[in-house]
């Protein structure tokens, strides 16, 4: 049977009506909604507004008996005129589903999704079924954290997703309607059935002949290189690099193309996009165009072409990637105009390339949007990274509070170096703060949190009520203030109401500087030179005792005035070695009652003047005087002078008494006894025994460290072999962040005095940087197996502290028993610490470190 242009025929049904049809006009691409525009004829009584959305049909027969179904909707109606039986006649759009998605705008966040997951639950919105969407993918996709679609139609947000991976699209006939086919490689895409199409130039002339009438070969120039250069989502430090290369012999340009940023979230996917990039490039670089007269090319489908007579080595494989439809037949509805024959204009690759479809124009993204955060509980909700959780104020969705978005990270006006030391600015953002998101490298995905904006629900620290004031106040009222009015300049650091202050305050009548703590301890301390100088007068007040500790020598010196130590009761001044006091002028000392010297051993005492000596040295005691001894009793008791035997006694009451072995009185002038004499010769009477009066008890001197008790055990005491110990246990923490880093150290110092044995620690993990550290320890002493005492160590908070990366522990007071020869003991200290952190309250493995310190009993 001869084919002719009339055997080519058009069918149109539109919601299960038949209109009779005069031409066909169609377009058709891969990853783009096909669109018909047909000439009908329709019912006088028909309404175009009954026709718009309707499932379409559109049938073409081709001249050599091939059939192309097109299934979709009809998208447009408008009237053009009546036929002359008055029917009238209508001009129709009839495009694919897909269409519905153009007229949808919208900006959202899909979380935790991956891409087949965002492309199901966007058409099940638009009526579109499971059965009716045929995915041909040749590898899994990955779910990713966030994507944003931001101010654009459902169809380009779907268009862009599925280009970035490199994924295409066409549509089919299917028995219920319109089929989606979503591929990402050739090989999963059908081949046309039936025999290879000829190359046949001029087959217009012979109507027994179909295939392809005319072929063009297009080719252009490109890169031959791709590269792609990125940051790692999960590691910024980290750089991705990857590249891709076209081949062939036409891949000879020399030419490379090097895409920043594009949204590489690891090594492998940048790879991936520079891969997709090459084989895009691969796609515009070759194609034909033929020109045939079948109805059954169409995009998404392989064709097998001979065509050696148009160029050797053309004959192969094709994948369709474009077609255009050309077919009128208003002949046979007696309408208007000639009947065309139907014409297929269509765009080839070679299966071997695949094809990708090209990136769309990115979105205009707003330089910010506006969100707030979102968290649990009072403390700011930040993840072992610094970064906060928002839900953006378009965002109408239904996740839970706080599961709104990915953990952000926040733009700083300073960072630093990578490594364990962090480095930068951070002032933690708290639940109902609003705030500003923007788009890294203008990549929808990859969201950044900006800054905060105040509003009336979380007032600035600074209005027209202040205005002078640059204020930095957190949630808890810790502030820092620097106020520039004129002539009262002021910079405060306080904490909440003011309980602790360091205010530099340079007003123009009064400058000063205050540095206080209202209600709490303050410890200064410097680890080298400290220096404390004042113009004019320097006042201290303490409200109880006050000690200094001094590790060598201690000067008080004064230029022009006097020294004066005044106490309510006793002063004690006490020297392990020597005491002096030294004057250029006179030494007095005043007692209202009793002036008591106790020296035990070794006594020296010696008064020089220009007339007269009292020295006492080693037992001997020299009086020398060039002017008058007077030695001068009040009557309260006799005075006695005796050795060995010999002396005199002066009583109370003024007699004297002269007694000796030998006495002898004698005198170059004579020797005279004025009063009544007696005297009697017989044994002489003996010298009354000399007592020495009770031993002074020292008093006032005490140890200089609290609540020491006196002891009576000779010259035997503890001496620790270790003054200064440290302990380091290498231990693995149960944390996220942590691991292996959960290893810590303690350090601290060992001091006896009397029966006291005195303990401090601090500590040290370098877990404390990303979670709360508490330390704990315990002292215990041993003799053998027995344990004599056992303390644990606290923080009285007015010890002085080391201000170095080490925590203080605390410090303890262990009492030992009396020494005794032989009976050695042995310290044990024991240690570990308890770790807070996002997933609770751990410990490390092993949980605790230890140290034996023996402490000898020396003489």
């Amino acid at each position: 049977m001869p084919l002719n242009a009339r055997n080519a025929r058009l069918h149109v049904r539109v919601g299960g009506l038949d209109l009779p049809a005069l031409s066909l006009s169609g377009d058709e691409k891969l990853s783009h909604p096909f669109c018909c525009r047909l000439e009908v004829l329709a019912p006088a009584e028909l309404s175009p507004v009954d026709l718009l959305g309707q499932a379409a049909i559109v049938d073409v027969l081709g001249p050599d008996g091939s059939r192309r179904s097109l299934c979709g909707i009809l998208t447009a109606c408008e009237e053009q005129g009546r036929h002359p039986d008055g029917r009238p006649r209508f001009a129709l759009s009839v495009e694919s589903v897909l269409s519905r998605l153009r007229l949808q705008r919208d900006t959202r966040i899909f979380l935790q999704k991956s891409l087949p997951e965002i492309l199901f639950a966007i058409l099940a919105a638009h009526g579109i079924e499971e059965s009716a969407v045929c995915l041909r993918l040749s590898r899994p996709y990955p779910v990713h954290p966030w994507t944003l679609q931001v101010a654009e139609s459902d169809l380009a947000f779907l268009t862009r997703l599925l280009a970035k991976d490199g994924i295409f699209y066409w549509s089919e006939a299917g028995p219920e309607g319109e089929v989606l086919c979503f591929c990402d490689h050739n090989a999963q895409v059908p081949e046309r059935p039936g025999m290879p199409l000829r190359y046949r130039p001029g087959a217009g002339l012979e109507p027994q002949a179909c295939g392809i009438r005319s072929l063009r070969a297009r080719r252009r120039l490109t890169a031959d290189e791709f590269q792609v250069l990125d940051r790692s989502a999960a590691n910024c430090a980290q750089a991705l690099t990857a590249s891709a290369a076209l081949v062939g012999p036409e891949a000879c340009t020399g030419l490379r193309r090097t895409h920043f940023a594009p949204g590489a979230g690891d090594p492998h996917h940048a790879q991936r996009q520079a891969q997709i990039l090459a084989e895009q490039a691969g796609v515009q670089r070759f194609h034909l165009e033929a020109q045939a007269d079948v109805a059954d090319l169409a995009p998404g489908s392989v064709v097998a072409l001979d065509a050696e007579s148009f160029a050797p080595g053309t004959s192969g494989d094709y994948l369709v990637t474009a077609i255009k439809l050309r077919l009128s037949q208003p002949a046979g509805q007696q309408a208007a105009g000639a009947d065309l024959a139907l014409s297929c204009d269509a765009t080839l690759i070679p299966r071997a390339t695949s094809f990708r479809p090209p990136h769309p124009a990115p979105p205009e993204i707003p330089f910010t949007f506006s969100a707030r955060i979102e968290g649990a509980g009072s403390e700011a909700p930040l993840d072992e990274q610094g970064r906060s959780l928002a839900r953006a104020h378009f965002d109408t969705g239904a996740a839970p509070h706080g599961q709104a978005s990915i953990p952000l990270r926040r733009l700083s006006p300073h960072g630093g170096l990578p490594g364990e030391q962090s480095a930068g600015l951070h002032f933690p953002l708290h639940e109902g703060a609003e705030v500003l998101l923007s788009c890294l490298n203008n990549d929808p995905d990859r969201p950044i949190l900006i800054g905060a904006l105040p509003n009336p629900a979380v007032r600035n620290p600074v209005t027209s009520a202040n205005r002078s004031q640059n204020l930095l106040r957190t949630a808890a009222d810790n502030h820092l203030l620097m106020d520039d009015a004129r002539d009262q300049e002021v910079i405060r650091l306080a904490t909440f109401a003011g309980k602790n202050i360091l205010e530099l305050n340079a007003q123009a009548l009064g400058q000063r500087i205050a540095l206080a703590s209202h209600q709490g301890a303050m410890q200064v301390q410097a680890k080298k030179t400290q220096k404390l100088q004042c113009g004019a007068d320097l006042t201290e007040s303490s409200g109880n005792d006050r000690r200094q500790s001094i590790l060598n020598r201690h000067a008080t010196l004064t230029r022009n005035g006097e020294i004066h130590h005044q106490a309510a009761t006793d002063q004690r001044h006490q020297a392990a070695a020597g005491l002096h006091m030294e004057s250029a002028r006179n030494t007095e000392m005043t007692s209202a009652e009793g002036l008591h010297f106790d020296v035990a051993h070794n006594q020296k005492l010696t008064v020089r003047g220009p007339e007269a000596t009292f020295s006492v040295l080693n037992g001997a005691i020299h009086i020398q005087s060039a002017k008058d001894i007077n030695i001068q009793g009040l009557g309260g008791g006799d005075l006695t002078f005796a050795q060995n035997g010999g002396g005199f006694i002066v009583t109370a009451d003024g007699r004297v008494r002269i007694f000796g072995k030998t006495v002898t009185l004698g005198g170059q002038g004579g020797a005279s006894l004025n009063g009544p004499t007696s005297y009697q010769i017989c044994a002489a009477v003996p010298m009354p025994a000399v007592k020495a009066a009770q031993a002074l008890k020292a008093r006032g001197i005490h140890h200089i460290f609290p609540q020491t008790k006196s002891s009576n055990f000779g010259n035997l005491y503890y001496q620790p072999s270790l003054e200064n110990y440290q302990v380091r246990q290498v231990a693995y923490l149960p944390a996220e962040g942590v691991g292996l880093n959960g290893a810590f150290i303690f350090k601290g110092s060992i001091v006896v005095r009397g029966l006291e044995l005195y303990i401090s620690s601090s500590g040290f993990t370098a877990a404390g940087r990303v979670g709360h550290i508490r330390f704990f320890m315990t002292a215990t002493v041993h003799f053998q197996n027995e344990i004599l005492a056992q303390s644990s160590f606290a923080r009285s908070g007015d010890e002085m502290w080391a201000n170095d990366r080490y925590s203080p522990v605390g410090s303890t007071k262990v009492t030992l028993p009396e020494p005794v020869i032989g009976k050695d003991l042995v310290l044990e200290l024991k240690g570990g610490y308890v770790f807070s952190g996002l997933g609770g309250q751990v410990a490390p493995i092993p949980a605790l470190g230890y140290i034996k310190i023996p402490i000898r009993v020396v003489e």
